[in-house]
């Protein structure tokens, strides 16, 4: 949450057992299947907003921050921005991206 109360994300600690197997083999490929580990399921959200320019269907998608997270046009896959996992970390285990 910011300051002034936007809400970037949200966090809910799952267990393991609640993950989708894909989630567990990638655990299990980066950590080992010896170690315990904590599982967290974060939400993020993002705003879209969709514009047709000069016949060009144009697409942002945006942070509560303001901050662009994608743009893209409808003629090119080409992105600006940022991927999708492109998050600032506060050093204590929580994203933020402003």
């Amino acid at each position: 949450m910011t300051a002034d109360g936007i809400v970037i994300e949200t966090e809910e600690s799952v267990s393991l057992n609640n993950v989708p197997n894909a989630v567990r083999a990638a655990i299990a490929e980066h950590f080992g299947s010896d170690v315990k580990v904590t599982v967290e399921k974060k939400t993020i959200v993002l705003y879209e907003a969709e514009a047709e320019i000069d016949g060009r269907e144009q697409e942002l998608l945006i942070f509560p921050t303001g901050r662009i997270h994608e743009h893209e046009h409808d003629d090119d896959d080409a992105h600006e921005g940022h991927d999708h996992d492109d998050h600032e970390h506060d050093g204590h285990g929580h994203d933020h991206d402003d």
